[in-house]
C-alpha cells in the first residue's frame, strides 16, 4: 500500500508553490501561439493493438504499460519537444514491476478507454519506471510531498511542458482520476494568465539544504544514535506506528554505534527488531524472502514486493549483528538470505534480478500467503505440525515463524528433532510449489548488485564458506561486462542507462569487498576505475550529484531503504581510503560532511548511511593484512571473521610478502610477511600499526581496539 493515499485539491497548490512569475506567463504564451497542430489521437482500441510508445523499451515495467490504450511516451526529447511543440500539458505517472497499487491504477484507470481518451487528447503521456530513473524519481517524489506531505507510487503528477508540476497525488481510484485529469486540462488552457499555481522544479531541485555548517563529530553522532531509540517500539520492534517498514542504512548506522559505545537499551532495541524481522511475516520462512514492509504494528500483513537491495542489506546486516550482539542464530539467517538470493533471484549468467512482484494475476500476495488447506493438499497429515509451526490457518495468510521448534514440538507431541527434520524435508516442496507463481523483474541494476556482491563477501568473511565467495566473483565479473566494459563507462543496467552515485558508490563498494575476499588486485583497480569515473559527479562545493541528467543535479541528503549516491560514493571513498590511498584522498569526505554539516543535524538518522560514513570516518578504520600460508594462516582469519569489523579490511598475502605489483599500489603492504613464525597479522589505522602477532587472541584484541564489540 503506498504511504500516501492523500489526494491534495488543485486549491491546495496556491499555498504550496509559487505563481508564475510574468516572464514564465510569457514564455507559456509564445509556445502557445507557436504551438504546431497535432494529429488527432488514435482510438484506443488501435493503440491497445498496435502498442503504444513502450513497446520498444528495455524496461520490463514500461513493456507491460506497451499495450494500454493510453498513448505512453518513456521520458525523453521526443516527448518533452512534443509536449513544447503542442503546447499540452504532460501527465507523468512514475511506478516500478514490483508495486502493487501500480498494477491497481493500471486495471482500475490505464487500462479503461474512458481514461486513455481523456489522457491522449488533453496529454502527453509519459510513463517512467523509477528504478531505471532514480533521478527523476527522486525530483518528483520531492515535488509531491510538497504537494501531499505523504509521497508513494504509483506518482501522478500533471507538469507543464517545461517540467514544472502543478499536481501531484499518489494512487487515484478512476472517477477521481477523471475528474482531476479534466480540471487539471482547464487549467492548463487558461494557464497564459498566470493563474496557474506551479511549482518551479528548480525549486524542488535545491529544496533542503541549509547554510553551511561544520562536520558532525562524534559525541553528536552519539547523542544521535542514544536518543534513537525514543522512536523505536522497544515491545515489538521497529519504529513506533502502525507500518513496520525496516530501514537497513538506519539499522546498520545504530549498529555500529553498539559496537562503539556501551548502549544497553539500543542494543537491546535492535535485537527487538531484528527479531521481529526474522521471524515476523515480513521475512517468508519458505523461500527466505524479505518483503518491504508490513502494514501492521504485529508484523503479520507484509506488502508482498520483494526488493534486491533489501535482501542485500539484510543479509549483511545479520552477519554483522551475529558477532556485535553475540547471536549466533543470526549467521542463519544470513546464510539463509544468500540462499535466497543465490536460487531465487541469480539471473542466469548475470547478476541478481530486482525484483519480484506483489502481485500474481492480479492479486497482491499469491505466492506467499498459504492456508492451512493448501498445506494440506502438498503435505497430507504432516501439514497440521507445519501450519502449526507457520502460523496458518483456515484463512490465508503470509506464514512465519514467531513459534519456536521447541513449542510446536510440545503443542504436536512430537520431538523437536523429529520436526526440525520434518521440517527441512518440506520447506523445499512448499517453495516448489509456489516459486512459479511469484513475477520477477530481472533488470540487473548495478547499484543493487553492488549491496549484494557486499553481502556475499561478508558471508565468505564470517563463515568460510568459499561458495558465497565465487558467487560474488562471478556477479562481480558479470556486471564488469555488461555494464561497463563494453561501454567504457558504468551504465546502470545492461540496456545503457547512464549510472548515478549510488551505482558507483555501492558497486565500487562490492568491488573492495572482493578484494578483500580474494586479495586479487583486479577488483582493488576496478574499484579505483568506478570511483575515478565518479568524480565527474563531484559538485565544486562538496558532495556529488545524483547523475549527469539535468534533473540528477541535486546532492541527495535522505537514505532511506538504501543510501544515497553521495552517502554511498563517500562510503566507498572511506573503505578505500583505509587500503591506503594518495594525498588528498579524504578530502571530498570533508567537503561533503562540512557543506551539508547542518543539513544533516535536521535531517538526523533520516541520513543514515551519512552518518554511518561520518562514525566509521571518525575511527578507528583498519587496514589489516594476514601473512602466510592459507593453512597457516587459518586461525587468524577465523578470529578476523568472528570479529567481522565492518570499518576495516582485510588483505591476504603470502609468507614472504605481496606481490611487487600490489605492493607498489599499497605501499602499506611492504615488509608485512609472516617473520619467522607460521603467520601473522598486522593491523593498521591510517598507516600506523600495532605489533604484527601470530596470535588469535592477541588479533582479536587489536581488532576492536577503540570499539567495545
Amino acid at each position: 500500500m503506498p504511504r500516501g493515499l492523500r489526494v491534495v485539491s488543485l486549491l491546495f497548490l496556491a499555498a504550496v508553490s509559487a505563481s508564475c512569475t510574468k516572464d514564465d506567463a510569457r514564455t507559456r504564451a509564445t509556445a502557445s501561439s507557436q504551438a504546431v497542430t497535432a494529429p488527432p489521437p488514435r482510438e484506443p482500441d488501435t493503440i491497445r493493438r498496435e502498442g503504444n510508445h513502450l513497446k520498444d523499451a528495455a524496461s520490463q515495467y514500461l513493456r507491460e504499460h506497451a499495450h494500454d490504450p493510453v498513448d505512453w511516451y518513456p521520458w525523453g526529447e521526443e516527448a518533452l519537444a512534443a509536449a513544447v511543440a503542442q503546447d499540452k500539458p504532460i501527465f507523468l505517472s512514475i511506478g516500478y514491476s514490483a508495486c502493487h497499487f501500480c498494477h491497481v491504477m493500471h486495471d482500475e484507470v490505464f487500462a479503461k478507454d474512458d481514461a486513455a481518451r481523456v489522457l491522449n487528447e488533453r496529454f502527453i503521456s509519459i510513463k517512467v519506471d523509477r528504478e531505471e530513473r532514480p533521478d527523476i524519481d527522486t525530483t518528483y517524489m520531492a515535488a509531491l510531498s510538497r504537494f501531499t506531505g505523504s509521497p508513494g507510487w504509483p506518482a501522478t503528477l500533471f507538469l507543464t511542458p517545461q517540467k514544472d508540476p502543478f499536481f501531484g497525488a499518489t494512487y487515484m481510484q478512476y472517477a477521481r482520476f477523471i475528474d482531476t485529469a479534466l480540471r487539471a486540462s482547464e487549467l492548463w488552457k487558461d494557464h497564459e494568465g498566470g493563474a496557474l499555481p506551479i511549482l518551479p522544479i528548480k525549486d524542488v531541485l535545491h529544496d533542503g539544504v541549509l547554510e553551511k555548517g561544520t562536520t558532525m563529530g562524534v559525541d553528536e553522532l552519539k547523542t544521535l544514535a542514544t536518543g534513537a531509540t525514543e522512536d523505536m517500539d522497544l515491545a515489538r520492534g521497529g519504529n513506533k506506528g502502525n507500518v513496520k517498514f525496516p530501514m537497513p542504512p538506519r539499522l546498520s548506522f545504530l549498529l555500529h554505534a553498539t559496537r562503539k559505545w556501551e548502549l544497553p537499551e539500543l542494543a537491546s532495541a535492535l535485537r527487538v527488531t531484528l527479531g521481529a524481522i526474522s521471524k515476523g511475516a515480513l521475512r517468508d520462512p519458505i523461500s527466505y524472502g524479505f518483503h518491504r514492509y508490513t502494514t501492521d504494528p504485529a508484523w503479520a500483513v507484509p506488502h508482498y514486493e520483494i526488493m534486491l537491495y533489501d535482501v542485500a542489506q539484510l543479509a549483511t546486516l545479520y552477519f554483522e549483528a551475529a558477532v556485535a550482539l553475540s547471536e549466533p542464530t543470526y549467521t542463519d539467517i544470513g546464510k539463509e538470505t544468500l540462499a535466497f538470493l543465490e536460487g531465487d533471484m541469480r539471473v542466469p549468467g548475470s547478476g541478481f534480478a530486482a525484483s519480484f512482484d506483489a502481485d500474481t494475476n492480479g492479486e497482491e500476495g499469491v505466492a506467499w500467503r498459504w492456508s492451512n488447506t493448501e498445506l494440506a493438499n502438498i503435505l497430507g497429515p504432516d501439514s497440521v505440525a507445519i501450519a502449526t509451526l507457520l502460523g496458518v490457518g483456515s484463512t490465508k495468510v503470509a506464514p512465519s515463524r514467531w513459534k519456536s521448534m521447541a513449542a510446536v514440538a510440545r503443542e504436536t507431541g512430537r520431538s523437536e528433532a523429529e520436526l526440525g527434520t520434518l521440517w527441512a524435508s518440506v520447506r523445499p516442496r512448499l517453495h516448489s510449489a509456489r516459486a512459479p507463481l511469484a513475477k520477477r523483474d530481472d533488470k540487473v541494476v548495478a547499484s543493487w548488485n553492488g549491496l549484494a556482491i557486499v553481502a556475499f563477501c561478508t558471508g565468505f568473511t564470517t563463515t568460510a564458506n568459499t561458495s558465497y565467495r565465487d558467487t560474488a566473483i562471478a556477479v562481480g565479473d558479470a556486471l564488469w561486462a555488461s555494464h561497463h566494459d563494453k561501454r567504457g563507462t558504468l551504465t546502470r543496467t545492461a540496456t545503457g542507462n547512464d549510472a548515478y552515485a549510488a551505482d558507483y558508490g555501492d558497486l565500487a563498494a562490492g568491488y573492495l569487498a572482493l578484494f578483500s575476499a580474494t586479495s586479487d588486485q583486479k577488483w582493488l583497480t576496478r574499484a579505483d576505475e568506478l570511483l575515478l569515473e565518479a568524480k565527474a559527479l563531484e559538485a565544486a562545493d562538496g558532495g556529488f550529484y545524483e547523475g549527469r541528467a539535468d534533473l540528477a543535479k541535486t546532492i541527495k541528503i535522505d537514505d532511506g531503504v538504501e543510501p544515497s549516491g553521495t552517502a554511498a560514493l563517500l562510503g566507498a571513498l572511506l573503505r578505500r581510503q583505509t587500503l591506503g590511498a594518495k594525498d588528498g584522498a579524504h578530502a571530498p569526505l570533508e567537503h561533503a560532511f562540512e557543506k551539508y554539516g547542518n543539513t544533516l543535524r535536521a535531517v538526523k538518522l533520516g541520513a543514515a548511511a551519512w552518518l554511518d560514513v561520518a562514525l566509521l570516518d571518525a575511527g578507528p578504520a583498519y587496514q589489516v593484512v594476514v601473512a602466510g600460508a592459507p593453512a597457516d594462516a587459518a586461525p587468524l582469519l577465523t578470529a578476523y571473521g568472528r570479529t567481522l569489523p565492518a570499518w576495516g579490511h582485510q588483505i591476504r598475502v603470502a609468507g614472504d610478502g605481496a606481490p611487487a605489483a600490489l605492493a607498489a599500489v599499497l605501499p602499506g603492504l611492504q615488509g608485512k610477511t609472516k617473520g619467522r613464525g607460521p603467520a601473522r597479522a598486522f593491523v593498521c589505522d591510517r598507516s600506523v600499526c600495532l605489533g604484527p602477532t601470530g596470535d588469535p587472541v592477541v588479533f582479536r584484541e587489536q581488532l576492536i581496539r577503540g570499539w567495545l564489540r
